[in-house]
């Protein structure tokens, strides 16, 4: 029986000081020094994000949704930056989660650490991407996630314009590829080893 081949990791070229990534014979240099192996990780999780492809399934994993929505769908649309941003804020909490995870009660339960409005406009997305990989050839879902949004706050009065509601507007920090990337490779580390890599 074939052994089954180690996904890529990384390895210390202790001739040259390097974090390397090996992927079965392939060598990829980081550009990484031995003392900066988190910024070799962010490198190995961008090498494993390009190579990782979303298979059709049930009962998918929240970053492989999220994943198919920002590539397939998030492109075309005028709020894709927004999108990203919250696509990043999504994966931080549900990363490691499959869309069958997705109750009243973790909704509840997300919103508790988050703001309320920012919960509410994450959940939005994460329910988009769901409803999409339910309609495409990567579905449908063997269960239909429940989603619970926290009520929106009131627009806040801006005295300077005279009384007039404005929106609030947030900058996009993180790029949503490389927070796909890092989520599919702790998602493949602790499936694989069984053991969390990297801070969250």
């Amino acid at each position: 029986m074939p052994r089954k081949r180690s996904p890529p990791r990384l390895y210390l070229d202790r001739k040259r000081h390097q974090w390397v990534i090996r992927d079965g014979t392939l060598f990829v240099r980081t550009g990484c020094g031995e003392r900066d192996r988190a910024a070799a990780e962010k490198r190995l999780a961008q090498y494993i994000g390009h190579k990782h492809k979303p298979e059709p399934s049930g009962a998918p994993m929240i970053a492989d949704v999220l994943r198919v929505y920002g590539e397939q769908v998030a492109p075309a649309m005028k709020s894709r930056r927004l999108i990203a941003y919250h696509m990043s804020n999504i994966l931080k909490w549900w990363g490691d989660k499959t869309a069958a995870q997705i109750t009243m009660r973790t909704c509840k339960e997300y919103a508790a650490a988050r703001p309320s409005q920012a919960a509410a406009a994450d959940l939005k997305v994460l329910k988009a991407a769901t409803d999409y990989w339910h309609r495409s050839e990567y579905g449908p879902l063997n269960f239909v996630p429940v989603f619970w949004k926290p009520k929106p706050n009131p627009p806040k009065e801006d005295k300077a314009r005279g009384g007039a509601f404005v929106e609030s507007r947030q900058t996009i920090s993180a790029s949503a590829a490389d927070d796909l990337a890092w989520a599919t490779y702790r998602l493949e580390a602790r499936r694989d080893f069984g053991f969390a890599v990297g801070p969250d």
